[in-house]
């Protein structure tokens, strides 16, 4: 079966060498080498005692994988389109200001704002040097890479806040599942729509273990102040993403019912992320 992941060029549209590397990293062996890295890095964790990490580098993964499988499952009509696209955007820039920023601006505003200001300018940056061009098929995706720079980001600060974290609870849990399931819905419906392989998502899913667990083997850990800018730009980039993918209304015809279906489906995601911001605190 033919992968989806490398379509077919003519002579003028030839990959470039970041085409040539990100095809190297998203193919079968790139992605194979990356789960098995992702698995020796949990077994290093367990080894270590760094359980709490371990879990956390699960549930984020597994609830990536949870949203390719639902952007898989979700039906082409306009309203439902349309109103799956809206709970994703609306669940994920919800729950990076209820879970992520204060957790960047908390322990040092100056420095937390000034990461979230960087992680938007990056995630900007990102979009105009690395997004796909519509009319190619160049294979760069910024939205993927912006979200694996995210987990990148914060899985370090996870993993030089260790000693620190909260405890494994539905508070915690929470706060993972809800900005890391509609940002793998978002990514996956984002990659189907233009006709690419959604597998590049392995990436961002497996990208906080593999940043956090070995941070918390080898790095004496930093106070949360010292870390807020790094956390500020990961909750910025992410925050970029969620805007970015809720004004693109993917696979939804620009139509006044789809427009309807997408802003209140928006809102209602991003008061189910109230809500259980606020049942989880009760």
């Amino acid at each position: 079966m033919r992968d989806r992941s490398f379509p077919h060029v003519d002579g003028a549209e030839r990959a470039t060498g970041l085409d040539a590397l990100g095809g190297r990293l998203v193919g079968r062996r790139g992605l194979s080498v990356l789960i098995a890295l992702w698995g020796l890095t949990l077994a290093a964790g367990l080894v270590g005692g760094r359980d709490k990490l371990v879990v956390i580098a699960i549930v984020a993964f597994a609830a990536m994988m949870a949203g390719w499988w639902l952007a898989g499952r979700i039906g082409s009509g306009v309203r439902v389109a349309a109103a799956a696209d809206g709970l994703a955007g609306g669940a994920m820039l919800t729950s990076a200001a209820l879970f992520l920023l204060p957790m960047a601006v908390g322990p040092d505003p100056v420095l937390g704002s000034a990461g979230v200001a960087a992680g938007l300018v990056i995630g900007i940056a990102l979009d105009r040097l690395i997004g796909i061009e519509h009319g190619t098929v160049h294979m760069r995706d910024a939205s993927v890479a912006a979200i694996t720079l995210h987990a990148l980001a914060a899985g370090v600060v996870m993993g030089l806040i260790y000693a620190r974290m909260p405890a494994l609870g539905l508070l915690l849990g929470t706060a993972i599942i809800s900005h890391k399931l509609p940002a793998g819905y978002a990514l996956a419906r984002n990659r189907r729509y233009r006709g690419l392989s959604a597998a590049p998502i392995l990436w961002p899913a497996a990208m906080v273990g593999l940043a956090a667990i070995p941070v918390a083997l080898t790095i004496t850990p930093g106070t949360p102040a010292d870390n807020a800018g790094l956390f500020g730009i990961a909750t910025g980039v992410f925050m970029h993403v969620g805007q970015d993918f809720s004004r693109q209304r993917i696979g939804a015809p620009e139509t006044s019912t789809a427009n309807r279906w997408f802003v209140m489906a928006m809102l209602a995601g991003g008061l189910a992320v109230v809500a259980l911001r606020w049942l989880v605190q009760a």
